[in-house]
């Protein structure tokens, strides 16, 4: 059992798993064919084939009596635990986590959709999103899958390739990574005819050593393509252009800076702040007026990635208008909240480093005429680099010119005396112990018409200081 994951629909037959995956069957069970594939007990049908995966907090293979109990049409294990006594089919592989990988390449094959696989270091949901709403525009919702939630590891990709019905014309998979090889084997599994790098920034370091660790690890999905595929590149940053140099298929660059040479950029960018972004999308010698509704010049870069990738599948350019000026921003990326009290949030709180958090920190600065508040947590798996990074953070929120900044996190002092040292007056710097205690500053310190921008790690969980405004401006007691 991992996190909770619903079962996929993609139906096999016995030949086809034991094919697909070089496994050994142990025990023929009363079924040849399965119906669906899960890693969740908890969600599992009667006749599907449960797959223990080994993970961090759990082990599938602790699951097998539930699996069985439960209808499993049989178990895949890994071979030390063949012999476990289950009532139901059971395969033997050596490792479960390659195996899933390799039964999803094979319905992948046997589907054919075009593939577009997004990864990068800030951007690659948005990115997601935003080609899904130009896509739905252009075949039809129900005929394109996409990544969901945080399904973008080595068990969540392939659980999601197993959503595949055979109908859809496309699907677009996010693709994510703590360490060098991951990428490569997620494409490996995916066999992307599209491969977009939304940039480079320092995150992971603690796995990847350097921003070059990071550009190597995030180039392995344009050295894993195949020529017959098109690598989507961002011409603003250097590291993914030099990562597609060696890319012998074809290339689609985008970018704002860039006005030479990029297939798909940007013209007239006007930031109207909290209101979202204005700008004409140039497709070689085509153009048209995009209104985003999402806040962030950065979203414009998210909104080139999407248009080049939808451009690589052919879509036209009335349909990459009509969804990007649909879109809507995910949970917690740009999220605008109104509370009760009269206080705008601005909700950026699904995770940090320190590029997005350069990023939603220049869109506080642009939103003018009103108190801007930054709370921000720590930024998480940077490894050596964390105090400095943390210390440029605070000198980024005083060129931002902050009204007020409050702070979360064991690196918090960091980031107080890196605005202090850019000229951050101390007593507008507020260092809290806990989310209760945060939001409770928060709430005594904003008045109607502030603007206050949450940001942190995912495991910052500022989302709770939110939570906890949004209850007290309703008149909940919070503990």
């Amino acid at each position: 059992m991992n996190e909770p994951i619903e079962g996929a629909p993609a139906a096999f037959a016995l030949e086809e798993i034991l094919a697909a995956t070089g496994g050994e069957l142990v025990r023929l069970g009363a079924r040849t064919r399965f119906p669906g594939v899960t890693t969740d007990s908890r969600s599992l049908r009667p006749g599907e084939l449960f797959v223990a995966i080994r993970g961090e907090a759990h082990d599938g293979h602790e699951f097998l009596p539930e699996a069985a109990g439960r209808g499993a049409g049989a178990v895949m294990v890994e071979r030390a635990h063949a012999e476990r006594p289950l009532g139901c089919g059971v395969i033997a592989v050596r490792d479960t986590l390659a195996a899933l990988g390799d039964l999803a390449a094979f319905h992948r094959r046997r589907c054919r959709p075009r593939i577009v696989a997004v990864t990068g270091s800030n951007g690659k949901t948005t990115t997601k999103e935003m080609l899904a709403a130009i896509l739905a525009r252009a075949l039809g919702p129900e005929r394109v899958l996409r990544t969901t939630g945080t399904q973008n590891n080595l068990v969540g990709l392939p659980l999601t390739l197993l959503r595949l019905a055979g109908t859809e014309a496309a699907a677009i998979v996010e693709l994510g990574m703590n360490g060098p090889g991951e990428i490569w084997r997620l494409a490996q599994i995916a066999e992307p005819d599209v491969g977009v790098i939304t940039c480079v920034a320092p995150a992971h370091l603690e796995g990847l050593g350097s921003i070059h660790g990071v550009a190597e690890a995030k180039a392995e999905l344009y050295r894993r393509l195949r020529p017959s595929a098109t690598a989507v590149v961002n011409a603003d940053d250097p590291l993914v252009s030099a990562s597609a140099r060696a890319f012998p298929g074809r290339k689609v660059p985008f970018g704002t800076e860039a006005a030479a040479g990029v297939t798909v950029g940007a013209q007239g960018i006007v930031d109207h702040g909290l209101e979202g972004t204005e700008f004409r999308l140039v497709v070689e010698r085509q153009e048209a007026a995009i209104r985003l509704a999402v806040p962030g010049r950065h979203n414009v870069t998210n909104a080139l990635a999407a248009a080049a990738a939808a451009h690589a599948l052919g879509v036209d350019i009335g349909a990459m208008q009509a969804g990007l000026e649909a879109f809507q921003p995910p949970g917690m990326r740009m999220e605008v909240t109104q509370l009760p009290t009269g206080v705008t949030v601005l909700n950026d709180a699904y995770n940090a480093n320190p590029a997005s958090m350069a990023a939603a920190l220049s869109t506080l600065a642009a939103s003018r005429g009103r108190r801007r508040v930054a709370a921000l947590g720590e930024m998480r798996e940077l490894g050596e680099e964390a105090p400095r990074a943390h210390r440029a953070l605070g000198a980024a929120a005083a060129a931002a010119r902050v009204d007020a900044l409050f702070l979360l996190g064991p690196l918090a002092a960091e980031v107080r005396a890196g605005a202090e040292a850019a000229g951050l007056p101390s007593e507008r710097i507020t260092i809290a112990a806990s989310h209760a205690e945060l939001a409770a500053r928060l709430a005594a310190s904003c008045r109607a018409g502030d603007l206050v921008l949450l940001k942190g790690s995912r495991g910052a969980a500022m989302e709770e200081v939110l939570r906890r405004l949004t209850a007290e401006a309703g008149g909940e007691r919070q503990p």
